[in-house]
């Protein structure tokens, strides 16, 4: 079995055991049913970042899979491993942004809310000057 059909037998088993169908986990990646078919089938060699969307979505191993669709030796083990640690320190910082950035909104719609409120009591004060 070659590594790319062994890497659409391991999506399939995954997707199943998530109890989704090939539709439901296209759609959730934004990509047509039929590249998941081709992909589960290991007819096509998945890009990278459909695998790491296959990895979020399906709770996978992005090193496993991008060893299998790209055929990596070992040796790059350690690399690819570094990489996922600082992807996944990106993606806790990105969390934290996003964060940061409701709470922004947030407070900026309490602005918007006080100022609306001095508006109508300057309109008021106006009204009975």
């Amino acid at each position: 079995m070659s590594s790319i059909q062994e890497l659409g037998k391991i999506i399939a088993k995954a997707r199943r055991e998530k109890g989704l169908t090939q539709f439901q986990l296209a759609g959730a990646i934004g990509i047509g049913r039929n590249k998941i078919s081709l992909v589960e089938n290991g007819h096509v060699r998945a890009e990278s970042d459909l695998l790491h969307w296959l990895s979020k979505c399906l709770d996978l191993d992005l090193n496993v899979l991008l060893a299998l669709a790209q055929r990596l030796p070992d040796k790059h083990l350690e690399e690819r491993q570094k990489l996922t640690r600082d992807n996944a320190l990106l993606q806790q910082k990105v969390l934290e942004l996003e964060s940061q950035l409701l709470k922004v909104k947030q407070q900026k719609k309490q602005v918007i809310l006080k100022m609306e409120e001095i508006k109508t009591a300057l309109l008021d004060l106006q009204s009975k000057l």
